[in-house]
């Protein structure tokens, strides 16, 4: 076949060279181009073998006025308190994108600590309804299940948390709180580094370490003017650098180079 065979990765892991399907797919000889969701991706698919002349990296881009108009949500049902400093995260738990650390952080902050954590979305890690049922920080941990638009909530959030231990590609929900003006709080793994600049637009830290995420969170629910800034920080670097108009430039720009090829890439 004469055409140009593109493909996606959204994710580092889940491949081997032993592994018949991915010789179908991302490692096939006969793919063109793989476009990578984040350097990380790119790095990871070079550690398989793939050539660097196959890969592209273009960030999934958004537009911060895609949330403009949401409204915030509802949180009388979860009965949290009105001054509390709301730590969220939204997404499918499942044990890679390691909640129980998150949970586990609330046992290091302090009885007198105001915050309260609002974890959204489907719980597939069977460790997370019995850590949130401990009575040492069971009155804090809300667990909101399912939510339609679910970004949406995370308009409530005072920080983000997004504490995976593995194979983050370039997580959309992190970017989607920042492009509303919460800050995050993201784990050293994968393409989140490339997301949050330490410091500047969020905090990175260790993953699987439960003292360390609890130090960051305890140091912006003390810092409510830090907290704010990192957030209008945040906003600005999802709309200066993971722009959905770069992403539409860049991929086009990508088809194009592969439409003038005379020839098939090598392997």
């Amino acid at each position: 076949m004469k055409v140009k065979r593109v493909t996606y990765r959204g994710t580092s892991g889940h491949l081997s060279r032993l592994d018949p399907a991915s010789w179908l797919t991302y490692l096939n000889p006969g793919i063109h181009s793989i476009i990578c969701v984040s350097h990380a991706v790119r790095r990871y698919l070079l550690t398989m073998g793939v050539p660097p002349k196959r890969l592209a990296t273009i960030y999934k881009g958004h537009d911060i006025s895609w949330y403009a108009d949401e409204p915030p949500p509802d949180l009388t049902a979860f009965k949290i308190p009105e001054k509390a400093f709301i730590v969220g995260f939204i997404g499918n738990m499942r044990p890679v994108k390691s909640v129980d650390i998150l949970i586990r952080s609330a046992l290091h902050l302090p009885p007198s600590s105001p915050v309260h954590f609002l974890l959204v979305g489907k719980v597939q890690d069977k460790r997370i309804p019995k850590l949130a049922a401990d009575p040492r920080i069971r009155s804090r941990i809300h667990l909101a299940g399912f939510v339609p638009n679910a970004a949406a909530m995370a308009k409530a959030f005072h920080v983000f948390v997004m504490p995976s231990a593995k194979r983050e590609g370039l997580p959309r929900a992190v970017i989607e709180a920042m492009a509303q003006g919460v800050p995050a709080i993201v784990s050293d793994v994968g393409g989140m580094p490339e997301i949050v600049d330490h410091g500047d637009s969020g905090l990175v830290v260790p993953p699987r370490d439960p003292r360390a995420l609890a130090q960051a969170i305890a140091s912006l629910s003390q810092d409510a003017g830090r907290c704010s800034q990192l957030g209008e920080k945040a906003r600005k670097r999802i709309q200066d650098h993971f722009n959905i108009r770069d992403t539409i430039s860049q991929t086009i720009d990508l088809f194009q180079r592969l439409s003038g090829e005379t020839s098939r890439l090598g392997p």
